[in-house]
């Protein structure tokens, strides 16, 4: 269980909707789907070094209140910081499957 004063941290977090431009070529764009207080730290320790290993990028660790709609997410999906940093989710996780929190594995993203 984590603490409320935890969740200190406002996510945005977003699917891509694939729109038309002007000229009629295809376009991605973000809508958010949902907006979240959460707690956002790098993984360190084994889970670090493990994804390292993998070539990945440094992971990061997004713990947020259950939500029916978000337990779904998949690759797709990114996660928007108030200081516009970009988090592309990974994997979602329901902690012990009690539906009480989700732990969003995610790398540091590119603007798009």
């Amino acid at each position: 269980m984590i603490r409320a004063g935890s969740l200190r941290t406002r996510i945005r977090i977003q699917s891509p909707t694939i729109s038309q431009d002007g000229y009629g070529a295809a376009v991605k764009t973000w809508s958010t789907v949902a907006t979240r207080m959460a707690s956002v730290t790098a993984l360190t320790g084994k889970e670090l070094y493990a994804d390292m290993a993998r070539g990945e990028d440094t992971p990061v660790r997004v713990i947020c209140r259950w939500d029916e709609t978000l337990k779904d997410m998949d690759g797709s999906y990114r996660i928007l910081r108030d200081d516009d940093t970009v988090l592309d989710v990974k994997v979602v996780i329901d902690n012990m499957e009690r539906r009480r929190m989700l732990t969003i594995i995610c790398t540091k993203g590119r603007s798009e």
